[in-house]
């Protein structure tokens, strides 16, 4: 951890088989490919002042849907997207910030990143499947169990807490 950054967040997606993936892009860094499964991001360890873009996203959305007069005729509609990124269009930078610790980059509609090309947070319906207001909470819940024992794992916790004060106080409201 002395001398490294990881970042999370992630883009959502029903499909737990969705793909995501970083690329390293400064020529003044080593390459580096960093790809996970599910909605969550969780980047291993990496130098600060890299610069990393998202450069491919895919998946399947599933969402039931209920029709006929008395919305008794389920049907089930598949949304598949894919889509391959390169510096020029991909949707999200991370510029790895040069002070070693953990950074969140946030929480986006996977397919409708990958389908238009831009990235768009997820509010709204989503949201309330939520305690809280913010996303970095639920992140956080599976970021810790992936650096336990290590020395991550107590800066994690530490911002865990903070986030949770942050959405009570913000529920408050």
């Amino acid at each position: 951890m002395q001398n490294s950054v990881v970042f999370y967040g992630g883009f959502y997606s029903t499909d737990l088989k969705a793909i995501t993936s970083f690329t390293q892009t400064n020529s003044e860094f080593s390459a580096d490919k960093q790809t996970m499964n599910g909605p969550f991001f969780i980047s291993k360890p990496v130098k600060p002042g890299s610069k990393y873009i998202l450069s491919h996203l895919s998946g399947t959305e599933k969402k039931t849907a209920y029709t006929g007069s008395m919305g008794n005729q389920k049907s089930v509609i598949s949304n598949s997207f894919k889509k391959d990124f390169s510096v020029k269009n991909t949707p999200m930078t991370i510029e790895v910030p040069e002070e070693p610790g953990i950074y969140y980059f946030g929480y986006y509609d996977g397919r409708f990143t990958a389908v238009n090309e831009k990235l768009t947070e997820v509010g709204g319906l989503f949201k309330d499947m939520l305690k809280s207001d913010g996303m970095e909470e639920t992140v956080l819940k599976h970021v810790i169990p992936l650096y336990k024992d290590t020395e991550w794992e107590e800066v994690l916790q530490k911002r865990y807490k903070e986030v949770q004060e942050e959405n009570k106080a913000q529920n408050k409201k």
